[in-house]
């Protein structure tokens, strides 16, 4: 099967949203939620994290990756509508071919 030139529209556009949210945006818009917890749904550790955060002219800042940010990003729409989404669906999207 060929994509149809639907799902290649879809796929652009998918791929220029959600933008982008730096892990302090995200800790701003979900303010009660510690670098641990961050580091988990980042997959890394809370030290990565912490550089992430610190002052930008400390020697241990570190920028975060732009695929770190997009997956704020994504999880920040899937929290942001999770009312109108169940375990069920979201696993029946995500199901192999």
């Amino acid at each position: 099967m060929y994509p149809t030139p639907y799902q290649w529209a879809l796929l652009e556009t998918y791929k220029q949203y959600p933008i982008p949210l730096s892990p302090l945006q995200f800790l701003q818009i979900y303010d009660g939620l510690s670098y641990g917890e961050l580091a988990v749904i980042l997959g890394l550790s809370v030290s990565s994290v912490e550089h992430f955060l610190c002052d930008r002219t400390s020697s241990g800042y570190r920028q975060c990756a732009e695929k770190h940010c997009r997956t704020l990003a994504e999880i920040h729409v899937l929290w942001k509508h999770s009312a109108q989404l169940t375990p069920e669906r979201i696993q029946a999207w995500c199901q192999e071919p």
